[in-house]
């Protein structure tokens, strides 16, 4: 019976100390959302560099897949956003150093209409510090009303 009582003290202090630390990455990582929507509407890619890990990969709303030297040139490129905002955030993590981060991305480039999509990063925590490993998105776009009177 001792044993048990101490064992169930060890469980539920693990546990506490767990979430305890996922509190504050969760913490950290929404945090970090604003900055990185901010750096990527500045095209600001020497920041963008610290977000993205070496190995980075984006597939955008097209079907293209860029690797972090691609996406930054991209990002450097094309007319700057005016907006870019992420939205509906809902984190889930894959042990203490994986995340993965659920969203809706508004954004619009000067003179274009807004554009909404489905963003899905994987995040993977270097050094204490959390990067994008990988990210996707897809737009949002009405129902069809076929589509919508089913529901």
């Amino acid at each position: 019976m001792k044993y048990l009582i101490t064992f169930l003290k060890l469980l539920l202090a693990t546990t506490l100390g767990f979430g305890q630390a996922h509190t504050a990455d969760e913490t950290a990582l929404r945090a970090m959302l604003p900055n990185l929507a901010t750096v990527i509407k500045k095209q600001d890619v020497k920041a963008l560099d610290r977000y993205y890990t070496p190995d980075y990969l984006f597939v955008d709303q097209f079907g293209v897949r860029m690797n972090k030297a691609q996406r930054m040139a991209y990002i450097k490129s094309v007319k700057p956003f005016d907006m870019f905002v992420y939205e509906d955030v809902k984190v889930r993590f894959y042990g203490p150093a994986t995340a993965i981060i659920n969203s809706t991305v508004r954004n619009r480039v000067a003179g274009q209409a807004e554009r909404k999509s489905s963003a899905t990063l994987v995040m993977i925590k270097n050094a204490g510090v959390w990067q994008v490993a990988s990210a996707q998105a897809t737009p949002i776009v009405p129902a069809a009303p076929a589509v919508a009177a089913k529901r």
